[in-house]
């Protein structure tokens, strides 16, 4: 999967998702993405990181079910 913005890819492996609460499984509604960076290092803004949850977000709830069962 690629996640492109502002015709920049996203480094998948740099992600942040936060607000992942056992009380929200399965659906972690309240999950969002609060760091990223693009693939040359470059960190997106507020607004990239909204297009990322709002647009993906069947890849940000696999990363808040990977995180929530990180924290097991």
């Amino acid at each position: 999967m690629k996640i492109i913005i502002d015709n920049k890819q996203v480094d998948l492996n740099s992600i942040t998702i936060e607000d992942v609460h056992n009380w929200d499984y399965p659906e972690f509604c309240d999950a969002f993405v609060s760091f990223a960076k693009f693939i040359d290092g470059t960190e997106l803004n507020d607004n990239q990181l909204n297009i990322i949850t709002d647009k993906y977000p069947e890849f940000v709830n696999d990363l808040a079910l990977q995180t929530f069962q990180f924290n097991l």
